[in-house]
């Protein structure tokens, strides 16, 4: 078989001392974020075995690489021929490149969005099982009363039999103060933020 199989996937807390220190500045609220983010990665892989998919920016390099070298490669070939011989290619290839662009831009903005983890994972209770999950991620400011938060929504599926029965299907908003993650002096508490994604995996994963 191509993927693991495994009974249950594992949830155990981090160890303190194997983590590795991440400080940033606690004010800075984008900074704080991406820290989450990549950290939200780190355990749905690590610990939820998860497998994640790099279908978008798989998508997102495609484009990105293919407007290079139409526009890269026009340009370098114009300057072997006159104006009047290259002037109708090199139009078009602009045309094709800003095209390419408008669809990398729209791609980030409405596909991808604030996706932060796309991923599946095959279990075995009694048969085989694909639970697959999304993330997205997003900062909510702080307010007269309320410090920012970080906020992820989760979606969740499990099916059997190729994906033609559904088991579970769960939607889940979940948030937890930056001040709750973050030291006073910016240093990331892992296990505060393991504590917390485990809890929101385990509301649509019952």
């Amino acid at each position: 078989m191509s993927e693991k199989l495994s009974e249950k996937p594992p949830t155990p807390p981090p160890k303190e001392e194997e983590e590795e220190e991440i400080v940033i500045n606690p004010l800075d609220l984008t900074a704080a974020k991406l820290t989450c983010d990549d950290g939200v990665k780190r355990i749905l892989t690590t610990m939820h075995g998860y497998k994640q998919s790099y279908k978008h920016t798989d998508v997102q390099l495609v484009l990105g690489w293919l407007a290079c070298l139409i526009g890269g490669g026009v340009c370098a070939w114009s300057y072997t021929v006159t104006f009047e011989e290259s002037k109708q290619l090199v139009g078009i290839a602009v045309g094709i490149y800003a095209t390419l662009s408008a669809v990398l831009w729209l791609h980030a903005k409405l596909v991808i969005a604030n996706k932060v983890f796309t991923g599946k994972r095959k279990t075995l209770q009694g048969r085989i099982e694909t639970s697959s999950i999304q993330i997205r991620s997003s900062s909510i400011n702080a307010s007269t009363n309320a410090p920012p938060k970080y906020e992820i929504q989760v979606e969740y599926r499990r099916t059997a039999n190729f994906g033609k029965s559904l088991i579970n299907a769960k939607k889940t908003l979940s948030s937890i103060p930056y001040p709750d993650l973050f030291s006073s002096r910016g240093v990331f508490q892992h296990k505060q933020f393991t504590a917390f994604i485990n809890k929101s995996t385990r509301e649509v994963d019952d």
